[in-house]
């Protein structure tokens, strides 16, 4: 019906070929070692011929090869190890700067199960025959992803549902899959910092296995569907308790055209900007009042419904902060807009970063923050289009070397996943948007400006 999703997994059972699969994925990750351990023995023999500028040269065509294998590799594995790649590529200054622009690359898109092995997944979990437990299931996936997929389904009662259904064994790799990757990441030198590897290793790992346990995610999703269940313009799916599984869960179908083919269909200018902005001040919403933000931010997880209204889907990687977190980006923005810079160590620390105190100086942040922030600290309808962020923050990393040790805390990562793929959607659509007065907003909210008083003198005491 479909093409076979891996050759981990049998047509008729379901049931993993545990060996095969394992010799699979060490047979790919073998692959990557080889290949890196050959260019890194050539890089060491030419380097006694060649000039400084040459080797130089040479290491970064080498590091680059490096990346994109294993970049392939991730891709094909799928699981953990794509995930991985596209958390790290959320954190550039943690890692080298080609494996950072080779991790972009990385989708979370994966060819579906097929039929038959759906179906002894799905009755595997409920320890029940398909037909008894759904009148009608579209064999057909409505979206198939790195570690599940789901599909529509009616149940006896007339209920139009989703079922979403985990691959078989995914999970099962997390840790040999990590602990290879990793090893890896350390022979090519991938991260700038054994201790920032370890950190955001374990990070990666705890997020998942908690995406990974459907039980978690949908206590997570009453949870959002209970909090916003009064919010305008916006829609959360509820989860059906009696039909949670480890492995599979069902939960109220809702409908809608994925966000970025919305926004794809309208014409450059007020409508196509009006929905971008709905999106934006939803995140903004969760992460600054509800302190909880789902942080995978695929389109395909983001529909707009017939009424206008955003779905929200996909609640296995969301997660809670504490108040001074989420207030600790606020007030970083309110310093910058105050330019106040020489204060602007102060919500970094609170964010939990790792940077030298004496080399990192209030001028470098200035010129670091008139980039990053420039959407939110100047009143006027920005122009995303023309937002080069990349290409202009090279030359300030030359001439402020010190930004590269300015770490990121692992907690962060999939919160800068957020944020990244809001920037990128802003810029793919040419969307034009005062977020200078949304953050506003929230910073007068949340009584920034005198919180900053009282976490001044903490920071002097």
């Amino acid at each position: 019906m479909t093409k076979d999703r891996d050759d981990d997994e049998t047509p008729k059972t379901g049931k993993r070929h545990t060996a095969k699969g394992r010799l699979r994925r060490m047979a790919k990750i073998g692959g990557v070692l080889t290949g890196a351990g050959t260019r890194l023995a050539a890089e060491k023999l030419a380097g006694f011929l060649l000039s400084d500028d040459k080797r130089e040269r040479l290491r970064r065509k080498i590091k680059q090869e490096n990346a994109r294998s294993l970049t392939r590799a991730m891709g094909d594995l799928k699981g953990v190890a794509m995930k991985l790649g596209q958390s790290l590529s959320m954190a550039p200054s943690a890692i080298s700067e080609e494996f950072a622009h080779a991790f972009i690359e990385l989708h979370s898109d994966a060819p579906p199960m097929d039929y038959a092995t759906l179906a002894a997944q799905v009755e595997r979990a409920y320890d029940l025959p398909l037909d008894q437990l759904f009148r009608y299931f579209d064999p057909e996936p409505l979206g198939a992803a790195s570690i599940g997929q789901v599909h529509r389904a009616e149940l006896f009662d007339g209920r139009k549902v989703a079922v979403k259904v985990q691959y078989p064994g995914v999970m099962d790799s997390v840790d040999s899959d990590l602990k290879n990757l990793s090893t890896i990441l350390r022979l090519v030198h991938g991260f700038t910092d054994s201790e920032v590897r370890r950190q955001y290793l374990a990070e990666v790992r705890r997020m998942m296995l908690r995406e990974g346990d459907y039980i978690v995610e949908a206590e997570t999703m009453r949870e959002f569907h209970e909090r916003m269940t009064d919010w305008p313009g916006v829609r959360i799916p509820r989860p059906f308790d009696d039909l949670v599984r480890p492995q599979a869960f069902v939960m109220e179908l809702c409908e809608g055209v994925k966000i970025d083919r919305k926004l794809a269909s309208l014409p450059i200018g007020p409508e196509r900007n009006r929905l971008a902005l709905q999106w934006c001040r939803l995140l903004f919403d969760m992460f600054f009042n509800l302190q909880l933000l789902h942080t995978d931010p695929h389109p395909g997880n983001v529909l707009c419904d017939e009424g206008g209204d955003l779905v929200l889907l996909d609640f296995g990687s969301a997660r809670r902060f504490d108040e001074e977190f989420t207030d600790s980006f606020l007030l970083l923005v309110y310093f910058q807009m105050q330019e106040e810079w020489d204060k602007l160590k102060v919500p970094y620390r609170r964010l939990g970063f790792r940077f030298p105190e004496s080399s990192l100086g209030g001028e470098a942040l200035r010129r670091l923050h008139e980039i990053v922030l420039e959407p939110f600290v100047k009143d006027i309808e920005f122009d995303f289009a023309s937002w080069r962020l990349r290409s202009r923050l090279s030359p300030v990393y030359k001439r402020y070397p010190s930004l590269f040790q300015l770490v990121p805390p692992s907690n962060i990562l999939f919160t800068l996943r957020v944020f990244a793929s809001l920037r990128g959607i802003f810029q793919q659509f040419r969307i034009r948007a005062n977020l200078y007065r949304e953050m506003l907003e929230r910073i007068e909210k949340r009584d920034i400006p005198q919180k900053a008083e009282r976490w001044l003198k903490e920071n002097d005491d």
